[in-house]
């Protein structure tokens, strides 16, 4: 049976006094609608609600009594076209808050005057994050789109038949509606106020499985021209350009650069905490190009030519030069040669047949965004069969991968020997294993080692990230422009600030309630910068991941002095690694990469699932990672802090 659509469809443009009425969010609805009738062999059951049906009650009844019917094996999509604005936040939630603001959804009844008096009934981000909750509990993929400004300084356009998706009451000054009494929040009956004492928001209210899609950055507007917004007129002309093939990361990546020429509006895809994999789900979670590849967007732009799209933080390996473009569907393939990198795009130049400049194409990242890894094969008597399946799958390893006539001038070392393939540590004795041993000399298992050798160039060029360009010999950010503190969190829940020597921390394992060892830590970061900061915070595991889930959303915009906390405020655990105790390595390595930018930029590429650890069988999934130069007017910089937990089991051995 064909998985079942059910769509939530939201527009609103006669709003009430004093919100002002928009033009283009019910034809936007309606051209959603027809975008979703059209998918073929697809059912949808449809749930619309504009004007003056689109209530908050009306829009709450719609996730619990429509979307809710979704199955498992079904989508369950919220798209909502209208006024965004922001709301003081009440005081439990300024920990996840450091605006002190919440951010709304304007209904129908979102904002009423009478006789000179307001009244409020806005739908809170708290609020939707409750309804995900509830709703991710059918385990259908869910999506929600947003076509509204979501907060911050008014933002407006000067191209005439151009307005605003943002309602900011002008006769207050913080130009945001007043904070709300409790027993408003919709979830008020189930979490009494007091119990986000000394709980995160994070703990009471866990985020629901989904992606987001937003129109634009928290602090931009999302505008409406002609009778129709903006994004959603683009977002849809990209579905149906791609014929719906197409996976979030990709979609985002082409959206923003068909807008951010003609408006400022950076349209941002999110996906929940702790699932970055589903970037790389198609649209609605249809067939197609998905499936974990990281592909650029391959884009033809008069008067600039052809490039392709990275985003705001990405350079290249060094040594590339030439890529291969493929057509969406990857029927076709031409050649590229690679051209300087600026503003977040590499140019691209093709010396025979080109694409058409209309057409949608991509270009793998992979061979792109890998640091150089020396490997030294250790090869045991016996083993040269063993050897010959590695030499063949060699060949195309790609030239980020090359050989170590010593292994003291190798980065990894590949061992080749009973039957086995294991990746170590250059001259480790004894040998312990960085990845599972992978038994039996075959062409699967040699190609295997190699996928894993390169996912691991991809994490030490995460590792290694740093900013070696210099505008006129000036950098407009110092080290210090983000503070980074680290604080262990004790059993009682005490938080103590970790000194840094240089840029390591050490801190010791700690027997937890169940009696296993372990620990926890609290973050903090601070923009110590004149300008607002675009931040992300990587998590570095031993078993060679990237994980972007500190942040929420991984890229977070920092304003001059703001403070906040990772991960939702919640405390981040310290596990005891299998490795660390069955191969008696001396200590734990966990290390955080911290990228702060002038300027947004795409931190998906960086995102790496970790690779089995040792101690386990079963193969991992792969990602990329990368990095780019800035201009003139832009500036980036990269620190990685080490945490150092000794093993308190550790033995010496003899060499």
């Amino acid at each position: 049976m064909p998985k079942t659509i059910y769509a939530l469809l939201v527009g609103i443009n006669d709003y009430q006094t004093p919100v002002p009425k928009l033009n283009g969010c019910v034809p936007d609805v309606k051209s959603v609608e027809a975008y979703l009738r059209g998918i073929p062999d697809t059912p949808v059951e449809f749930m619309i609600l504009t004007d003056k049906a689109a209530t908050k009650t009306s829009i709450v009844s719609g996730f619990r009594d429509h979307l809710s019917k979704a199955k498992a094996t079904d989508v369950a999509f919220f798209y909502f076209s209208g006024h965004g604005t922001q709301e003081e936040a009440d005081e439990v939630f300024w920990r996840s808050e450091p605006s002190h603001r919440l951010q709304a959804l304007v209904c129908y009844d979102g904002i009423v005057e009478q006789n000179g008096q307001q009244t409020f009934n806005l739908l809170a981000d708290k609020e939707l994050r409750y309804l995900l909750h509830e709703l991710s509990k059918t385990e259908a993929h869910i999506l929600t789109v947003f076509d509204c400004c979501h907060s911050g300084d008014n933002t407006r356009s000067q191209q005439p038949k151009v307005a605003a998706r943002r309602y900011a009451p002008q006769n207050r000054l913080t130009y945001a509606v007043p904070k709300r009494s409790w027993a408003q929040f919709l979830f008020s009956d189930q979490l009494p106020r007091e119990a986000f004492t000394g709980q995160s928001v994070a703990d009471l209210m866990p985020e629901g499985r989904h992606i987001q899609i937003a129109a634009c950055a928290p602090d931009e507007s999302a505008f409406e021209q002609d009778g129709r917004g903006v994004f959603t007129h683009t977002l849809l002309d990209v579905l149906q350009r791609s014929e719906g093939s197409v996976s979030y990361y990709n979609l985002e990546s082409r959206v923003r650069s068909l807008l951010k020429n003609n408006f400022r509006q950076t349209p941002r895809v999110y996906a929940s905490s702790g699932h970055p994999d589903e970037l790389f789900h198609n649209f609605l979670d249809r067939k197609g190009e998905g499936g974990g590849m990281l592909y650029g967007n391959v884009l033809h732009r008069p008067g600039a030519g052809w490039y392709l799209e990275l985003g705001y933080s990405t350079a290249i390996a060094p040594g590339a030069k030439t890529i291969p473009v493929l057509s969406h569907d990857g029927v076709q393939k031409f050649n590229a040669r690679i051209g300087k990198t600026t503003g977040g795009r590499i140019e691209l130049f093709f010396d025979g047949n080109a694409p058409d400049e209309n057409g949608l194409y991509k270009a793998p990242l992979a061979g792109l965004l890998s640091a150089q890894l020396a490997v030294y094969f250790d090869v045991k008597p016996n083993a040269n069969a063993g050897l010959q399946f590695i030499e063949r799958a060699w060949k195309e390893a790609g030239p980020n991968l090359v050989d170590a006539e010593a292994e003291k001038d190798a980065d990894y070392t590949l061992i080749i020997a009973d039957n086995a393939y294991a990746i170590a540590k250059p001259e480790d004795r004894p040998r312990r294993p960085l990845t599972p041993i992978l038994k039996g000399f075959d062409a699967n298992q040699a190609e295997l080692a190699l996928e894993w050798l390169k996912h691991i160039s991809r994490w030490e060029f995460v590792k290694d990230l740093r900013n070696e360009y210099h505008a006129g010999g000036v950098r407009l950010l110092k080290p210090n422009s983000v503070d980074l503190e680290v604080f262990k969190v004790s059993a009682n829940g005490e938080e103590q600030l970790l000194p840094l020597e240089g840029d390591e921390a050490r801190l010791a394992y700690e027997k937890q309630a169940d009696g296993s060892l372990g620990g926890r830590i609290k973050i903090r970061l601070t923009n110590r910068f004149s300008r607002d900061l675009h931040v992300a915070l990587l998590y570095l595991s031993m078993n060679f991941g990237s994980n972007g889930a500190l942040l929420k959303p991984t890229v977070y915009k920092l304003k001059p002095g703001e403070r906040i906390w990772t991960f939702e405020g919640k405390e981040i655990p310290l596990t005891y690694e299998a490795q660390v105790k069955e191969f008696n390595l001396p200590e734990s390595l966990t290390r955080l990469k911290l990228i702060a930018n002038t300027e947004f930029f795409d931190v998906t590429p960086l995102l790496l699932d970790d690779l089995p650890p040792p101690t386990e069988r079963s193969p991992g999934k792969l990602r990329s990672a990368g990095r780019k130069e800035p201009g003139d007017t832009q500036d980036w910089i990269t620190r990685l802090v080490t945490l150092r937990v000794p093993n308190p089991n550790y033995k010496e051995e003899p060499i």
